[in-house]
């Protein structure tokens, strides 16, 4: 196995022929090879597959899609027919490869995540141990550069471009905070959105350079931080009207189920969204399945406890990012480094109410496993799959969150829940 393959090798994963993957509207490339290969299979027992499985765009070929939305290979008992006919092999890479995210850095590293939208990812079914995959993922790796014909690259920030190796050292320094256990999540979040908002000051960014010495001083910075962070966390006593907006809109991003959508649907979607960035709306449908308030949103977080166990799978998903660096440069639509740590520093709140939520709709007001996960899901089907993400508005929401007491407001509910066994 390579030395420099990076990813987390506590996850799990295994198919459970659930259809979701090829059931979502998701565009699904293929190459001219595939097309020609996947073509020229015999499917005369499927009568109803259309005489073009594949549609030509200009960003090259696709597969075509029912019109509900369904992949056309989809057989109605949720199967793939290339699948169940010709074997695994058969697929297009794209197919194959999912739930992974595999890469190949210009450094010649190669990375792997996994995609938490995907049921199989987050817990059900069959797992296997994410460890045993590593000659797939390089046997994968150099098949999509075949089909990419790039590396991946990264960038720290427009200003900062440091090498592969020293953006690794960096997020492991996030990693060290991030995962420290002997403290509450809540405080670890604010100490790395701190060193986060105090590299984006330019005359202290030349430190993002010295990546040995950033190691060690950002874990220093972080210890000396806990009791002062702690302390404003729990001082913290409201949050600007503004602010509320901003995170509504960064819950509405996340819950937003328009794949399926008539353009008679969109202006009414519109007009409840508005009406939910106010904080006067409820928002329907969205991917939730279930209707949110605006109102109901922050008295489900302050009402809810959660089970010791139940952020278990958010942080198998945060070290899967931190150490694929799958959340900036290319496998992150080239977001740079601070704007895709942000997104994850985000992400732990996200989750908390989506998962409150969900307590709350059953009205036992505990969140467990089950409720994290599923808010996973969602946050992972949003989190940097759409270029919704890469907007101006949606990161400067995301960046202005992160000042002043607004931010530490948000930890403060999360960090009110009770804990329990």
């Amino acid at each position: 196995m390579s030395g420099k393959l990076h990813f987390y090798r506590k996850q799990f994963s295994g198919c459970v022929s659930c259809g979701k993957c090829c059931d979502c509207g998701w565009p699904v490339p293929v190459t001219s090879e595939e097309v020609r290969r996947i073509s020229s299979l015999d499917f005369q027992e499927w009568s109803a597959l259309p005489r073009s499985c594949f549609k030509r765009t200009l960003r090259g070929w696709y597969l075509r899609k029912q019109a509900d939305k369904r992949c056309v290979f989809l057989d109605s008992d949720g199967l793939c027919i290339i699948h169940k006919k010709f074997g695994f092999s058969a697929k297009p890479l794209a197919c194959r490869l999912y739930p992974l995210d595999v890469y190949r850095w210009r450094d010649g590293s190669i990375s792997a995540s996994l995609r938490y939208d995907c049921p199989a990812v987050t817990g059900a079914g069959r797992m296997e141990p994410f460890g045993k995959l590593a000659g797939t993922i390089e046997a994968f790796a150099a098949e999509l550069f075949r089909y990419r014909g790039r590396d991946a690259d990264a960038a720290y920030s427009r200003r900062i471009h440091p090498d592969v190796a020293r953006l690794r050292r960096i997020a492991d320094s996030y990693r060290n905070i991030l995962m420290y256990e002997h403290i509450a999540p809540e405080i670890r979040f604010s100490a790395a959105v701190r060193l986060l908002l105090f590299h984006s000051i330019r005359k202290n960014s030349s430190d993002i350079l010295e990546a040995e010495e950033f190691e060690a001083d950002s874990f220093a910075f972080f210890k000396r931080s806990i009791e002062h962070l702690t302390v404003l966390v729990e001082e913290a006593e409201k949050i600007r009207h503004d602010q509320l907006v901003r995170f509504r809109y960064l819950i509405w991003c996340f819950l937003r189920d328009d794949s399926r959508a008539t353009w008679s649907a969109h202006l009414p979607m519109v007009f409840a969204a508005l009406r939910f960035l106010i904080g006067r709306g409820t928002l329907k449908p969205t991917l939730l399945n279930r209707e949110v308030n605006a109102e109901a949103l922050f008295h489900a977080v302050w009402k809810c406890r959660r089970k010791k166990e139940a952020p278990e799978v958010f942080f198998r998903f945060l070290q899967g990012r931190l150490v694929s660096m799958h959340f900036c440069g290319s496998p992150a639509l080239g977001l740079p480094f601070e704007y895709g740590m942000a997104y994850l520093l985000i992400a732990w709140p996200i989750v908390i109410f989506l998962a409150s939520v969900l307590a709350a709709e059953r009205k036992d007001f505990l969140i467990g496993p089950d409720d994290v996960r599923n808010a996973l899901i969602l946050v992972d089907h949003g989190f940097l799959r759409s270029r919704l993400f890469c907007r101006r508005s949606t990161k400067a929401a995301v960046w202005n969150l992160m000042k002043g007491e607004d931010y530490a407001f948000l930890m403060k509910l999360c960090l009110h829940q009770k804990v329990v066994s």
